[in-house]
């Protein structure tokens, strides 16, 4: 009945203002956009559950900034990762 207590609560809570959205922003506001193709290259040849992790909030924050190309592109990579290795644990039943 304890974890029936949180059901759902989680489901919306934002990813913004974590430790790890603060660390993919400021590598998006510090990296050009050569960097940040390179970077979304080498997250995607990772092909590792923590990759589809960080591709999709990588994807997230890339939009947020309005990096709409690169946006796109990163979640064309996020896509092919999710239909290679599946969704993350903690994401499942999260899209």
């Amino acid at each position: 009945e304890e974890h029936l207590r949180w059901a759902g609560v989680q489901r919306g809570a934002t990813i913004v203002g974590t430790a790890s959205y603060e660390h993919t922003l400021h590598r998006v506001m510090t990296m050009s956009e050569a960097q940040l193709a390179r970077r979304m290259t080498v997250i995607e040849r990772a092909c590792g559950q923590h990759a589809v992790a960080k591709m999709r909030l990588f994807a997230s924050v890339l939009a947020l900034e309005g990096y709409a190309e690169l946006a796109e592109d990163a979640t064309a990579a996020y896509e092919r990762l999710v239909a290679k290795l599946g969704l993350p644990a903690d994401a499942e039943g999260d899209e």
